[in-house]
C-alpha cells in the first residue's frame, strides 16, 4: 500500500474509534482502538521511496504528534520516523 493509502485506512479507523468513543461503546472502543493502533504500525512500517510520500508521511506524523503528544505511547516511534524518512 502507498502511505496515503495507509493514512486514508487510519483516518477511517480513527474515525470510528472517535464515534464509539462518543457512544462510549466498550467493545467498540476496544476494537477501534487495536484498529487505529494496527494501522498506525503499518503506517510506521512503511518505506515511502518517492519524495512526495515522504513528505505526506512526514507531514502526517508530525501532526499526529502535535495532536497527540501526551496521549500516545507511539510518540517515540512516530518521531524516529519522521527523523528516518526525512533524512
Amino acid at each position: 500500500m502507498t502511505v496515503t493509502e495507509l493514512i486514508t485506512s487510519f483516518n477511517q479507523s480513527f474515525t470510528k474509534l472517535e464515534t464509539a468513543l462518543e457512544a462510549d461503546i466498550q467493545l467498540d472502543i476496544e476494537n477501534y482502538d487495536r484498529e487505529v493502533s494496527d494501522a498506525m504500525q503499518s503506517i510506521l512500517s512503511s518505506d515511502p521511496q518517492s519524495a512526495e510520500e515522504k513528505k505526506i508521511l512526514a507531514s502526517f506524523l508530525l501532526n499526529s504528534i502535535l495532536r497527540q503528544v501526551d496521549k500516545t505511547p507511539l510518540t517515540n516511534s512516530m518521531l524516529k520516523k519522521v527523523v528516518d524518512t526525512c533524512i
